[in-house]
């Protein structure tokens, strides 16, 4: 006989996406999880709701019409744990997707392990990475250079287009950024910043 993963009965996923909002039951049926059912309502993190609350209210409503499940309460809150009447359920494992994907700011000590590294990682997310800043050495005991990377709104590597007659364009950066503590504390930025005509 086969052991539980986990010590529970039922399990209710959520899973707001982009388009639409899905809730899936699950429950032991004879020793082992079965899929019961799933509802399904558009996702409702854009107007006129704004709130993806609505969709998962709404899937739930279709997902405990299809199952005769109460999963429910009066209030509106899901019943956990599971009663023994049946209502309710036990676990609930949600994932979201809808809406702009989160922004990265990534910090690291060296450029080829550290930084890498974090990039790497924000790939495997729901993020875009919109800056990179990296320490590339001290210099004095109050100064310090800072290695940037820029991206535009798409996560693409800053590009410097042909400007004044100049023909093509090309990628740059990371870009080098000094800063230095003053007297009273302060750090200060000593580079200029990009400048695009």
């Amino acid at each position: 006989m086969a052991t539980a993963r986990i010590n529970a009965e039922s399990l209710l996923a959520i899973d707001v996406g982009a388009v639409s909002t899905r809730t899936m039951l699950f429950d032991d049926v004879e020793g082992r999880y079965r899929f019961l059912g799933a509802g399904i309502a558009s996702t409702t993190a854009n107007a006129p709701f704004k709130d993806v609350l609505e969709g998962i209210r709404q899937s739930l409503e279709r997902l405990q019409r299809i199952t005769g499940r109460v999963l429910v309460d009066d209030d509106e809150r899901l019943i956990v744990p599971s009663r023994p009447d049946g209502a309710g359920i036990d676990v609930v494992a949600a994932t979201i997707s809808a809406g702009p994907p989160l922004k990265v700011l990534i910090l690291g000590l060296l450029e080829d392990i550290s930084q890498e590294s974090a990039k790497n990682l924000a790939r495997t997310t729901y993020t875009r990475v919109v800056e990179s800043i990296g320490l590339k050495d001290q210099t004095a005991p109050a100064e310090f250079t800072f290695l940037v990377g820029f991206m535009d709104d798409e996560g693409n590597t800053f590009r410097r287009e042909a400007c004044c007659g100049e023909s093509g364009s090309s990628t740059e950066g990371p870009f080098e950024y000094r800063v230095k503590k003053t007297p009273d504390g302060q750090f200060k930025v000593m580079d200029l910043p990009i400048y695009m005509p």
